[in-house]
């Protein structure tokens, strides 16, 4: 695991006493980090909704720091493959785009999904 930096600990912190959590923080701050932390920390099903640029390159590569987190990734595919993935229960995080999201929201909360993390929740 890496080490984080103090105000990383402190998000981390934050995320595991609260029901609802905003970070609104500056590029290069380290959220995507600290975000993976709190997930490897607390646990539970987790979907990072991302734009399709940041999926793999943030979310998923950043993930494998984490041996705690078992990462899925949903691509586009075929509904029902979707649908197969989220129902599978060896993953602890799923990333995907927001297309996805929007179509497979109550898919998600049917499979348990209890967090959810929104990057560039500007859309």
């Amino acid at each position: 695991m890496l080490t984080l930096f103090d105000h990383q600990a402190q998000a981390v912190e934050i995320f595991g006493q609260r029901p609802r959590y905003y970070w609104a923080a500056g590029m290069g701050v380290g959220k995507t980090i600290a975000s993976l932390a709190a997930v490897a920390k607390y646990g539970g099903k987790t979907v990072v909704l991302a734009p399709k640029s940041v999926c793999r390159t943030a979310w998923v590569n950043d993930s494998a720091h984490f041996p705690a987190i078992r990462c899925a990734f949903m691509q586009p595919s075929s509904p029902a493959k979707r649908r197969a993935l989220i129902a599978d229960p060896s993953w602890d995080l799923m990333v995907m785009n927001y297309e996805l999201f929007r179509i497979h929201w109550k898919d998600l909360i049917a499979a348990g999904v209890k967090r959810l993390i929104m990057d560039e929740a500007t859309r």
